[in-house]
Formats: structure tokens, sequence, C-alpha cells
């Protein structure tokens, strides 16, 4: 499925939870997913937009925006552990949600 390009704007009015980080911080645990949105800046490519559920996207890329940042060293534990492992997407899918569980921790959204 090939992605398609978006927004910024038309992103955060779609999606209640949106956590972002840098390009290639999640590049194992998120392997067998495709993006199912882009968005661009002057310079070309800004981020890649992994839908998770209706209401759920991880913004990932050189440009990522979003409302809630997932921390740079739980992104790296997570990201590691899907790299030393040979892991199904089910499994994965389970070390995402921690993930987000773990960022939204104390978190408050609009």
């Amino acid at each position: 499925m090939a992605k398609a390009h978006v927004t910024k704007k038309w992103v955060n009015q779609n999606f209640q939870r949106r956590l972002y980080t840098g390009y290639c911080n999640l590049q194992n645990l998120l392997w067998y997913k495709s993006p199912a949105y882009y968005t661009t800046r002057v310079e070309g490519w800004g981020a890649d937009i992994y839908l998770l559920d209706q209401q759920t996207v991880i913004i990932t890329g050189y440009a990522p925006f979003s409302n809630i940042r997932i921390p740079y060293e739980l992104a790296k534990h997570y990201d590691s552990i899907a790299e030393l492992h040979d892991l199904s997407p089910e499994y994965l899918d389970g070390l995402i949600n921690k993930l987000i569980d773990e960022t939204m921790k104390g978190v408050t959204t609009k």
C-alpha cells in the first residue's frame, strides 16, 4: 500500500494521540509496518506517519511533529529489544503498546 501525502494540520485534526520520535529511533520496532502517510518540508521528505488505531499515530522522521514526544531512552530501549530478537509482528505490537503506555503516563491530551 502506498503512503499518502498529508499535511501536519491534517494529522493534528484527525488523530488525538500523536506520538513522535526522531528518524530511525524505532526502525527495528516498526520494521513490519508500512507508514500510512508522510509529510514534506522545503528540503523534501519530512516524516512518516504510522497508523496504529483510529486515534493513535507514531510520527518519525527528519522533521517529526506532535503533541507527545516519545522519550529517546524509552524509544531506544524498546527498539533494542526488537533488534536483539527475531520477534513476530504480534509480539512487536505488544511492545509498541507498552511503549505507548509508558509514554502516555502522566500525559493529558485534548
